[in-house]
């Protein structure tokens, strides 16, 4: 029995011996005789965010904006890009072709072997992986081309930005001109009016008439005292003040959207400082944000202004008309007066423009928003690649690991063939029949 148990463990430790010299020589031979190959990686952030606003810079995972962003970061034109950039068609034919340099199509198929570009599951991350013999290589290659990518993208945000702009002027040009028609109509209708007037200074009106035209000079009485009183009132105000009075005393959708946005630039600023480094980069677009609504705000606070002088200039003189009217205005209950029909083309004429320059501003509001705050994808470098300092292949770690695990079997086993030696010295010799 204990021959049968000796004889085991001599064959174990026969096999764990050989299985560690095995295991060994495999794990020499991968470490040298296996080609150096570096790896260096960067990942690169995808954002929707606006133009001017920040308030988008936390949004949650939009799988939508990856597919077309992932396609482009691995097409020719970026790869081309980068490979002209760092002249990796010399450098390449220097070290496979003999100084030769490689053809475009050639660069090509020779980076998309050494790079691996993917996207980090449920994410908006993209990461560039780069491998090569050439330790610097690998981290010169993926920073490019995240560098071309980024700056291929931020032009064809502006390209998208200037062609809204480049639109919206045509469109204003376009109504500015029809505005301006309608007014040189308006002006003169008017003098028409104003001529007909001289000429006939007695103006004959039903009692009906005349009561109406008297109501007519009150209310635009009313109407100038109230609206003089507040122009001068909101003149006297600076801007901060305007900004909070004005919201209560329009419907301004522009300026109320203007301030919206204005209030979470300012926010989205005070997070950045305390949350993030002074000149990070979402400080840096925060502070940029708050400064280009800050101008917008004054600029169309002032807009404000100038149009409630130019409707208190339009109230003063459809004033001055009716008083006019009045002074040489008098009765008759048979008589037809042939300007009541021309005047009362002039208001509706006046209605008219007024209701057109409305849905014009309302149209331009909405479409100024539309041009300098377009929406777009965004992207930001988080980990440039560095260059590596160890391979990543051969894995060195592993094949260590694997080299350690074999001299333990080497070493199991020269303690299993020592101890079989031990247990057969003490063993004694089987006993003579005899």
């Amino acid at each position: 029995m204990k021959d049968n148990i000796r004889i085991a463990l001599a064959q174990f430790g026969k096999a764990a011996m050989a299985g560690g010299v095995l295991v060994l020589a495999a794990a020499f031979f991968y470490l040298v005789l296996t080609p150096k190959s570096y790896q260096a990686g960067t990942k690169i952030k995808l954002e929707q965010r606006d133009w001017i606003s920040t308030n988008k810079l936390h949004n949650p995972y939009d799988p939508r904006i990856v597919p077309p962003e992932y396609e482009l970061i691995r097409s020719d034109a970026i790869l081309s890009k980068a490979i002209e950039n760092l002249h990796l068609a010399e450098t390449w034919g220097k070290r496979y072709q003999q100084g030769v340099s490689l053809k475009t199509n050639e660069s090509l198929a020779l980076l998309r072997t050494k790079t691996r570009i993917s996207v980090l599951p449920q994410s908006t991350v993209m990461q560039v992986q780069v491998n090569s013999e050439n330790p610097d290589e690998t981290a010169a290659i993926a920073n490019e081309i995240a560098r071309v990518y980024r700056e291929q993208r931020e032009t064809e945000r502006k390209v998208a930005t200037s062609d809204k702009v480049a639109s919206l002027k045509k469109e204003w040009e376009e109504q500015s001109r029809k505005l301006s028609q309608a007014e040189d109509n308006l002006k003169k209708l008017r003098f028409d009016i104003s001529m007909s007037r001289i000429t006939n200074s007695a103006m004959v009106y039903d009692a009906q008439g005349l009561e109406f035209l008297q109501r007519k000079r009150v209310q635009l009485q009313s109407d100038y005292v109230r609206e003089d009183n507040v122009l001068k009132q909101l003149k006297s105000l600076d801007h901060e003040k305007l900004r909070q009075v004005l919201p209560t005393m329009t419907t301004n959708q522009f300026l109320n959207s203007l301030l919206d946005k204005l209030s979470e630039a300012e926010s989205e600023l005070n997070f950045s400082k305390t949350n993030t480094a002074p000149d990070s980069v979402q400080t840096r677009h925060a502070a940029t944000a708050v400064s280009e609504l800050n101008k917008r705000v004054d600029s169309t606070l002032d807009a404000f202004l100038t149009q409630k002088t130019a409707e208190l200039d339009s109230t003063k003189a459809e004033l001055e008309k009716a008083v006019d009217m009045l002074k040489n205005a008098h009765t008759a209950t048979n008589a037809a007066n042939p300007q009541d029909a021309v005047f009362a083309q002039a208001v509706q004429e006046v209605q008219t423009l007024k209701t057109e320059n409305d849905n014009l501003k309302e149209k331009l509001d909405a479409t100024s928003i539309d041009a300098v705050m377009p929406t777009a994808v965004s992207a930001e470098i988080l980990t440039p690649a560095e260059t590596p300092s160890e391979p990543f292949s051969p894995n060195r770690s592993a094949a260590t690991k694997t080299m350690c695990v074999a001299g333990g079997l080497i070493l199991l086993g020269l303690l299993t063939k020592l101890f079989t030696f031990k247990i057969k010295r003490v063993t004694p010799p089987p006993a003579s029949l005899n």
